[in-house]
């Protein structure tokens, strides 16, 4: 026994989560005194927000669908499978598209352009490669992510492909500062598109 001790567990008790996947049966821990409601449900109104929120957040951070299923499992939550898992993370793909293909403005004042190393999901396989970055910077000072683009190596192709697909070409420069040490395949690139 533990001084500290406020209640003590009591068993369990199935409560239904109707959600757009289907309904999941969850197996949620009672208590002598008070209540317990998982972080992931509101008190008396079930919401699926922060559950899914959960499920894109690991899937992002590479966890796979399997083990996604296993993590709801010990939750509590005993009919996510790994097929609704993939539903949810679908989302993530449109969210991303609706990024890519939006307008951009006619003139940003800064353009910073940058490649980052992290991994990435590709064919079920954790791989490293290189992600261009273009951050721009309006003439009221607003910054906005123009682009977040995979390359698999900086080179002068793989950097002309990632302009040519944010349309940046386009958009007015007046300044680019470029932060990265492999700044020959960009300098080379920016030559032949202003010439």
């Amino acid at each position: 026994h533990s001084r500290e001790r406020k209640t003590y567990f009591s068993g369990y008790r199935v409560r239904k989560l109707h959600s757009r996947l289907g309904t999941l049966y969850l197996v949620i821990p009672k208590v002598r005194k008070g209540g317990y409601v998982p972080f992931f449900l509101t008190a008396r109104k079930r919401s699926e927000t922060a559950l899914i929120s959960l499920v894109q957040e690991a899937f992002i951070n590479g966890v796979s669908t399997r083990k996604i299923e296993r993590l709801a499992r010990s939750l509590g939550i005993e009919s996510l499978s790994a097929s609704q898992v993939s539903e949810i993370t679908r989302e993530l793909d449109e969210r991303v598209k609706e990024s890519r293909t939006r307008p951009l403005k006619a003139e940003y004042v800064f353009v910073w352009i940058d490649a980052l190393y992290d991994k990435v999901r590709l064919e079920g396989k954790m791989v490293s490669v290189a992600i261009m970055i273009a951050y721009g910077v309006d003439e009221e000072g607003r910054r906005e992510i123009l682009a977040v683009k995979p390359m698999w190596e900086e080179t002068e192709e793989s950097w002309h492909e990632s302009f040519l697909g944010l349309n940046l070409i386009f958009v007015l420069l007046l300044a680019i500062f470029l932060n990265t040490p492999k700044t020959g395949p960009m300098i080379m690139l920016i030559s032949k598109l202003i010439s």
